[in-house]
């Protein structure tokens, strides 16, 4: 307190960026804007009058709403057991230029550091106030001063793409099947039933794994089942667009395992089967709006695997197309095309542009 307090007598300056502590804390927050406000020459708004929020019309709160934290920089969040929510960008800094166009917008809301020549100030990171920054936070307080804002903040924030993400990360082996689906648990247990209305895009990720993964027999595939029966009457299915990806490991010739550079046709069709009967049960999902299967291909990192995807990709993409084609008509019926309903357009999670990134570094550099 001190410290700002000696401010005060201090000519007004152009600028003003005040950290007050390592880790992010709302008062010293607080109390570092409210000084570098002052100390700039600005009015302090909240020392006046509140303005009547709540008197205006729903649909006015919410057009506000949407230009806050609720909608992420890319309009995605992800979300796992270990990590909350959280913004997961293909690339760790902006490229600038190199930046795809869709991506590079968001690059202002993060990585304030890259900008900045005057020491570190992101309010992401630290107690701290810095009038330049506009790093993304998780909108808490949103969700914390009443219970209209709170339902308000609610819808808006489900608008955004949910990518459930798996425990151990989406390029790395699960070793074995945990005791719940990351899926179940963000259903079930950290969506709020009042909220589940509003999800529009659901991202689900099945880890990659070797062997078998979500037998018919665990725990977690069971509460599977439940969960879909579960949300029947609770998502509003007519508006949900829900995809399934299989994620796969990054390997090269150092650490590709021995199960994968030597998978058989038996042992990929024990990874089918994992994905067919993981995706069957959401057929009784009668009223879904649009769903998407998006799998890996078992023999990517075998010899003739690597020699045909430099040599036949097409023919690859063929073999995926028609697994991923046969899984949506189990869900959506024979006369499903979700080619024609826009499977290609809705555009890669940024886990996956990141992992194509990688991948295609990989085959290069072997």
């Amino acid at each position: 307190m001190q410290a700002v307090e000696s401010l005060v007598n201090t000519p007004i300056l152009a600028d003003c960026a005040i950290r007050l502590g390592r880790r992010p804390k709302a008062s010293l927050q607080d109390l570092a804007r409210k000084a570098a406000v002052r100390t700039v020459g600005l009015r302090n708004y909240q020392d006046e009058s509140p303005f009547r929020f709540l008197d205006l019309p729903y649909t006015l709160r919410s057009q506000i709403f949407e230009y806050t934290d609720l909608v992420t920089p890319l309009s995605e969040v992800n979300w796992s057991p270990t990590q909350g929510f959280y913004l997961h960008y293909s690339t760790w800094r902006c490229g600038h230029m190199d930046c795809p166009a869709n991506v590079h917008h968001g690059c202002q809301f993060r990585n304030y550091w890259q900008y900045a020549n005057t020491g570190s100030f992101c309010s992401r990171y630290h107690a701290t106030y810095a009038s330049t920054c506009r790093c993304w936070s998780p909108p808490t307080s949103l969700f914390l001063v009443c219970r209209t804002l709170h339902e308000d903040a609610q819808a808006i924030f489900a608008k955004n793409r949910f990518v459930i993400a798996p425990i151990g990360g989406c390029f790395h082996s699960a070793e074995s099947t945990r005791s719940r689906l990351e899926a179940s648990i963000f259903l079930k247990d950290v969506m709020p039933l009042n909220a589940l209305p509003f999800l529009r895009f659901l991202d689900i990720i099945i880890p990659p794994f070797e062997d078998d993964y979500l037998r018919p027999n665990e725990p977690a595939y069971q509460e599977w089942l439940e969960t879909i029966d579960w949300i029947k009457g609770k998502l509003c299915l007519s508006m949900l667009m829900l995809r399934i990806c299989a994620a796969d490991c990054l390997m090269t010739s150092i650490n590709t395992t021995t199960y994968r550079s030597k998978i058989t046709q038996e042992q990929a069709q024990m990874i089918l089967g994992m994905y067919g009967r993981t995706v069957a049960p959401l057929s009784r999902l009668n009223s879904l709006h649009r769903f998407f299967a998006h799998f890996a291909w078992p023999f990517a990192w075998t010899q003739i695997g690597r020699r045909l995807l430099e040599d036949n990709l097409g023919l690859v993409q063929q073999q995926v197309q028609k697994w991923e084609q046969m899984a949506e008509e189990i869900v959506m019926g024979n006369d499903y095309n979700s080619n024609e309903l826009g499977k290609g357009k809705q555009g890669n999670s940024q886990w996956m542009e990141q992992w194509l990134k990688n991948a295609q570094w990989a085959l290069i550099t072997e």
